[in-house]
């Protein structure tokens, strides 16, 4: 069988596709970080639909997390047999990030709505897509009767949005994974599928809390004003961050290793108050270089 065969195979499950990711997408998986349930529901959804589609091989690796209501965040891995001992993992992750403001968004952010060929929905692209095209695929590949050179196993991690701790670094650790295995993340790429990315930058996400001292905004030579210590050391540090990390690599977008100030969190309610404590956060992304 060609691509092209194997492509109008997957194409013939389009409905049943876009129905199970819709269906997905209302399972809201957002991590305790931010206040969410964690994946367990949604990693629920996802063995019922493999086991639908007629996977046999489902293992789930439940990392300890006190934090959700069911004290444990699931990591599925499902394992198809080839004619070799070398191993192609597909890797997606369960969960995304909050909503943020739901009054921006035109549709419900867990709906799973389908609109001009389009599904709306937090997720629907990162990474509920890659995840339910990656199920499809393997099983358009075992409905056709062909049994892969390597063996397959298709991945689906909690916590990748908010550090990996119990999801990908968890299933390192139990060495679900070994030298020369090859692994693809579809995690980006383009809408024709042109692109593939062979490295990623390395990233450090920086947590700062000033601590200052309170005082009335009238008087403020009495007190030591933690938000704009923080401006100021926040803006230092970018900088000099910046005109350290020089080297361009245009097999990136962009290609250069940026700094970023991101959330900044309230220091209290009201206008005329001096604060003693401000808190705020950096996103770095690096070039391997």
């Amino acid at each position: 069988m060609d691509a092209r065969s194997l492509t109008q195979a997957v194409a013939k499950d389009q409905n049943l596709m876009v129905d199970s990711l819709c269906s997905m997408l209302k399972i809201k998986a957002v991590g305790p970080e931010n206040e969410g349930p964690g994946e367990a529901r949604r990693g629920k959804f996802i063995i019922s639909l493999a086991r639908k589609l007629g996977f046999e091989s489902i293992d789930v690796y439940e990392s300890p997390d006190k934090r959700v209501q069911t004290g444990k965040r699931p990591n599925i891995v499902i394992r198809v047999k080839g004619t070799t001992n070398r191993n192609l993992w597909v890797v997606t992750h369960m969960d995304t990030v909050p909503e943020g403001d739901p009054k921006a968004w035109k549709y419900p952010p867990f709906m799973g709505k389908v609109v001009g060929g389009k599904i709306f929905g937090r997720g629907s692209e990162d990474n509920g897509q890659e995840l339910i095209a990656s199920l499809f695929g393997l099983r358009a590949l075992l409905k056709s009767g062909i049994i892969p050179e390597f063996n397959i196993g298709l991945v689906f991690v909690s916590d990748e949005e908010h550090g990996n701790a119990h999801g990908i670094d968890f299933l390192i650790a139990k060495k679900i994974f070994k030298k020369g295995d090859l692994a693809v993340v579809p995690d980006h790429g383009e809408p024709d599928g042109s692109a593939i990315s062979v490295v990623e930058k390395s990233i450090a996400w920086v947590d700062v809390e000033v601590i200052g001292k309170q005082t009335h905004g009238s008087t403020p030579e009495r007190g030591v004003n933690a938000f704009e210590v923080g401006a100021r050391f926040m803006i230092t540090a970018i900088d000099r961050l910046r005109e350290r990390f020089t080297i361009t690599d245009e097999l990136f977008e962009p290609p250069i290793s940026t700094f970023a100030p991101t959330k900044c969190d309230s220091n209290g309610p009201n206008i005329n108050t001096i604060p003693g404590r401000q808190t705020f956060s950096l996103d770095f992304r690096v070039l391997p270089e």
